[in-house]
């Protein structure tokens, strides 16, 4: 589908004014962002002049469904300047947006458009493909746009969870580790942690910051441990999760001392033996 705010299509305006010499190709590129899992990713359209810059421009993008749940597209700076209208219309998995003017302003390199894509859940990796990119002048000629190549919006996942020491005795404390797949987009990644035993403490959550791909934290021993035991640490960050595991180790203990022969006459010697609770 192509429209404008004049009704006529660009390829309906190459056919009323022709086709103009073409020597260098100007380009349109779509660029590439990081967001967590569920939210929004902010694109950049942007045009790249070479030779004759357009008065307007078409081009046409398409994504899966599946990955990408919802798009908003609005004018960037680039098309601001040129006092220029943008037009998209979109369905499922494609948009065609038209950026057109009343006026023969030329269009300067820089950002015409924003593309806004929320993920869908579950959603690891989403492309997002530019094609049909078209070019008119002020004078109604056609001048050569190509494609500079599509964008891709990733999601940061958990890839490990590592606590060191494993094994804890009472009141004691282990650093924890959590590593994401790559860095974390802007504003950072908030994982959300778990354990599924009340003697191992952890926090309800924890940040990696923007740009980072790892953060530590601690998980904490009770007090009081009355038997040996494991716990397990569940860190969560959309619909990925890792785990690791820390033994809790109760206190050792004396269990009894006994001396035998429990009575001894003068120089005579007994052999006494103490028991721990568990092994030393």
């Amino acid at each position: 589908m192509r429209i404008n705010n004049l009704g006529l299509s660009f390829t309906g305006l190459f056919l009323l004014f022709g086709c103009g010499s073409i020597a260098q190709a100007s380009s349109l590129s779509l660029s590439s962002a990081v967001v967590n899992p569920g939210g929004t990713a902010t694109l950049g359209v942007a045009l790249t002049v070479s030779g004759t810059a357009p008065a307007g421009l078409e081009w046409t993008m398409a994504y899966s469904p599946s990955q990408i749940s919802a798009i908003s597209i609005t004018p960037g700076p680039a098309a601001t300047a040129a006092v220029k209208t943008l037009s998209c219309a979109s369905g499922s998995g494609v948009a065609t947006c038209i950026l057109t003017g009343l006026n023969t302003n030329a269009i300067g390199s820089g950002v015409v458009a924003y593309l806004s894509a929320t993920v869908a859940p579950g959603t690891t990796t989403a492309s997002i493909l530019m094609s049909n990119p078209m070019g008119t002048d002020s004078n109604g000629d056609g001048v050569s746009v190509v494609s500079g190549g599509g964008g891709t919006v990733t999601v940061p996942s958990l890839s490990t969870v590592t606590c060191s020491p494993t094994t804890l005795n009472s009141g004691a404390t282990s650093t924890c580790t959590i590593t994401l797949t790559q860095s974390a987009p802007t504003g950072g990644s908030s994982v959300t942690l778990a354990s599924n035993n009340t003697l191992l403490n952890v926090p309800a959550t924890v940040t990696i910051a923007a740009g980072a791909t790892t953060v530590t934290f601690s998980a904490t021993a009770a007090a009081s441990i009355a038997n040996n035991q494991t716990a397990t640490v569940t860190a969560t960050l959309g619909s990925s999760s890792q785990t690791a595991a820390v033994s809790l180790l109760a206190p050792v203990l004396v269990s009894t001392v006994a001396c035998s022969p429990s009575t001894l006459g003068q120089s005579a010697v007994s052999t006494c033996t103490v028991t721990l609770t568990q092994t030393a």
